[in-house]
């Protein structure tokens, strides 16, 4: 999420300067929050998206980030996408 990279890239100032050589996506997965992502089969349709955006503060404590695309919506699977709020609010307009 845009914290948890804002979070890691805090932590990498050094000075005045922020250095990203041999840095990896990975490395701001330490300060990501728990929770507040979500899986979906590559074949769900957008309207289940918008539909988890929607209910996921009245089920968890936090509201979700993010929906990760997977073959069949597992966590344990191989990334395929993501999808953010803002990409579905692009979609009404």
């Amino acid at each position: 999420s845009n914290t948890g990279i804002t979070r890691w890239l805090g932590s990498q100032v050094n000075g005045t300067c922020i250095d990203l050589n041999d840095s990896a996506v990975g490395d701001a997965l330490t300060f990501e929050e728990e929770g507040g992502i979500a899986f979906l089969s590559r074949n769900a349709p957008v309207d289940e998206a918008r539909e988890f955006f929607l209910s996921f503060p009245t089920r968890r404590s936090q509201r979700l980030r993010a929906i990760v695309i997977t073959e069949n919506g597992k966590p344990s699977e191989m990334p395929l996408g993501i999808v953010t709020p803002s990409d579905l609010v692009e979609l009404d307009n």
